[in-house]
């Protein structure tokens, strides 16, 4: 019951419904290409990869906030506790991406995990350390944007400047507002919207 409780209380705290069940979405309809189908199957894979890097950057970012945060409550539970779902959900985006993705694509993947790797441990006491985790949200736009032939990768970059402007904004300037935060990304995507159906129109 006790483990049931940290693993309840790790999940409320680290993984609010907002940004991280809101992310794959995004992720998914900015980086898709023009199409009158979507490969929805990629929906999962971004989900479990999306869960995945949270908890493998917390796992390699642990020792760093442990000495950073003191006051949250993830942080006071054991760096152990993180193994075991880890390898889970690590197991479980392992088998999307050998059933769904082509070899590149998994190449992708895999040096984007052993880079990241690499860099925590080069970085592990350097502030700098947290902008690693912001690796996956390029590596999981091209993704998509590669599995279903996208041509024009404006959306992707357009995105990933996105990604990185509010960590930065953030971390160095201490500025923190969640609807400030959203118009940016929220205007994007609605610009992808309104060029896709433009394009939708134009082709009929």
């Amino acid at each position: 019951m006790k483990t049931l409780n940290l693993y309840g209380n790790y999940l409320k705290e680290r993984f609010s419904l907002f940004p991280w069940f809101i992310l794959p979405f995004y992720i998914f309809f900015v980086g898709h290409a023009k199409t009158e189908q979507y490969s929805f199957i990629l929906l999962g894979l971004l989900f479990t990869g999306i869960l995945f890097f949270r908890l493998f950057d917390d796992y390699f970012c642990w020792d760093f906030d442990q000495f950073k945060q003191k006051n949250s409550d993830y942080l006071q539970i054991s760096k152990s506790f993180y193994v075991a779902p880890l390898v889970f959900l690590a197991s479980i985006f392992i088998i999307f991406n050998v059933f769904i993705l082509n070899q590149l694509l998994n190449s992708l993947i895999i040096s984007c995990i052993i880079l990241s790797m690499a860099l925590y441990k080069i970085l592990k006491h350097h502030n700098k350390i947290i902008y690693i985790s912001l690796f996956k949200y390029p590596v999981l736009l091209v993704l998509v944007a590669i599995y279903t032939n996208e041509i024009n990768f404006s959306w992707v970059v357009l995105a990933s400047i996105l990604f990185f402007a509010r960590e930065i904004l953030e971390e160095e300037f201490l500025l923190k507002n969640r609807v400030l935060e959203i118009i940016p990304f929220l205007l994007l995507i609605l610009a992808k919207v309104t060029f896709t159906f433009d394009y939708f129109i134009i082709s009929s």
